[in-house]
């Protein structure tokens, strides 16, 4: 406790088997804004995290159009400023429309305010693609969060 702390007339809850913490960040959170507010909106998954004692999310970038691009990372920071309970920090696409097939904006999308990358459940197949994406995520300071593709083995 700080010295400096006063704490006459302050409120004392007795938090005995409970959890006390500052607040716990959500990592991976589908809030289809833009595109698909029918399902979720920006609004009302902050609302929804907020409830459950997340003071921060990271939305994927699986919208409507996708994360791929300055443009669409813009709007999501300027949506959750105006609207968001929590702090909401967008994943932008490894690849355009996370198709898998050519590099995305990460650049602009960075600058703009992305904290990630991730074709968010969609593996990039192409190896040479993937290698590009993780050394251009690498010199930006951005992590990647990458899907393995499923090995289906046929008897």
């Amino acid at each position: 406790m700080g010295a400096s702390l006063d704490f006459a007339g302050a409120e004392v809850f007795d938090a005995s088997g409970l959890v006390v913490a500052p607040g716990f960040i959500d990592m991976h959170v589908h809030l289809r804004e833009p595109g698909i507010e029918h399902a979720e909106t920006i609004e009302s998954g902050a609302r929804a995290a907020a409830a459950g004692g997340f003071t921060s999310i990271c939305c994927m970038p699986n919208t409507m159009p996708v994360n791929d691009n300055a443009t669409v990372t813009s709007y999501i920071i300027d949506r959750a400023k105006k609207s968001a309970l929590t702090n909401v920090f967008p994943i932008g696409a490894i690849t355009k429309g996370s198709a898998g097939v050519d590099l995305a904006a990460i650049g602009s999308m960075k600058k703009a305010g992305i904290v990630a990358i991730s074709d968010d459940g969609q593996p990039v197949m192409n190896a040479r693609v993937m290698r590009r994406a993780m050394e251009f995520a690498r010199s930006l300071d951005l992590p990647s969060l990458a899907v393995m593709p499923r090995i289906r083995y046929v008897f």
